[in-house]
């Protein structure tokens, strides 16, 4: 079955950049980018992070990934790490699959 995921920046202060995203196949959620450090987290709608798992860019793997929630998690990540070509990260991302 064919989806995408839209994800947009909602929040940016320079050192911490908050987005929101949505499945047209339903999980839905947030992530927060601390600029500073290029890591990524799950996080509520106002970037406070959710649990420990997160994600830096150049890593290889996740740390404290949780079951569950890690799938949706990379493929937000990865979105963003595409299209982050700049010192600031980008405002929008759309990713298709199928």
């Amino acid at each position: 079955m064919a989806y995408s995921v839209r994800i947009t920046r909602i929040g940016y202060t320079g050192a911490q950049a908050v987005y929101e995203w949505q499945s047209t196949n339903g999980p839905s959620g947030h992530v927060a980018l601390d600029t500073r450090t290029a890591t990524f987290r799950p996080a509520d709608a106002s970037g406070t992070p959710l649990g420990a798992m997160s994600f830096r860019r150049g890593d290889e793997d996740v740390s404290n990934p949780e079951v569950g929630a890690v799938n949706d998690f990379l493929t937000v990540v990865s979105g963003i790490i595409k299209r982050w070509k700049d010192a600031e990260p980008p405002e929008t991302a759309h990713l298709y699959f199928g």
